[in-house]
């Protein structure tokens, strides 16, 4: 049962920090692309 639970936090841990890589590699690529389109 521990193990499961071990398995179970480590899962989110590593979706949350997945989500947040994600997250910041969208926005490095969306808001200077939407700085060039305002630009020009």
């Amino acid at each position: 049962m521990k193990l499961f639970k071990k398995l179970i936090a480590s899962i989110l841990v590593l979706s949350v920090f997945v989500g947040v890589a994600g997250c910041t590699i969208l926005t490095r690529f969306i808001v200077p692309s939407i700085m060039y389109s305002t630009v020009s």
